[in-house]
């Protein structure tokens, strides 16, 4: 992902997934893209679930194989002010 070459909106409400109109869907987020800069090219998609003050990455797949297993990758756990501070610190994330 690179925030500067696509909009995603409300970047802190896309790495959320609390954006209503996101891609993939929500609570749903691409996480990684293709080098080709695109997006949607060969994205690892993750859940998202943000509850308290704990953000959990998990249920990994690639939308292009859906039959690959990545049941042994995460979940990834992050403290909420850890990962909101994260999130204003990325360069044109566009959130303050």
């Amino acid at each position: 992902m690179i925030p500067a070459h696509h909009n995603y909106g409300n970047l802190a409400a896309y790495l959320l997934g609390e954006d209503n109109e996101q891609w993939p869907r929500p609570g749903k987020v691409w996480l990684l893209a293709c080098d080709c800069g695109e997006a949607g090219c060969w994205p690892l998609e993750a859940s998202v679930e943000s509850g308290g003050s704990l953000i959990i990455w998990q249920g990994f797949s690639q939308p292009h194989r859906p039959d690959r297993s990545y049941s042994g990758f995460g979940p990834f756990v992050f403290a909420r002010d850890q990962y909101d501070h994260a999130i204003r610190s990325i360069p044109g994330a566009g959130v303050g």
